[in-house]
């Protein structure tokens, strides 16, 4: 939700404008969403946020710390949802990240994403870990 005071700066035009706006004037120029199959992630505890097909637009972002830190990557998950993330995504290049996922589900109220790159023993452990 946009806060009635935000502002933008538009470099073309060399002047500030509220953000609301610059949102409306996204909408008038905005093209028709190509159709996509709906997905849904979170569970009753966090929320159900739905991803495609005729669901509003979603903000996703991911921590930029370790995974595994537990205390700095709950604490990281709260403030992205504070300021308005509906999904957050976690990296789980290792298995001590995932072994951490449950603690991690347990103190944030955002559905979690497990970012898996580079085995597939990491999507497996987050799914034991309860990642939806």
């Amino acid at each position: 939700m946009l806060a009635q005071n935000q502002t933008w700066r538009d470099h073309t035009a060399r002047r500030t404008i509220p953000l609301t706006e610059r949102t409306e004037a996204r909408m008038s120029t905005m093209t028709t969403r190509r159709p996509t199959r709906q997905v849904s992630v979170g569970n009753e505890r966090t929320g159900i946020v739905r991803i495609g097909g005729d669901a509003p637009v979603t903000v996703q972002t991911m921590t930029a710390g370790f995974t595994y830190d537990i205390d700095a990557c709950v604490a990281e998950v709260n403030r992205l949802a504070e300021a308005g993330a509906d999904v957050v995504r976690v990296a789980v290049p290792q298995k001590k990240d995932t072994e951490a996922l449950v603690e991690i589900l347990k103190q944030t109220s955002v559905p979690i994403v497990a970012d898996v790159h580079f085995h597939y023993q990491r999507a497996l452990e987050a799914v034991d870990a309860g990642v939806d």
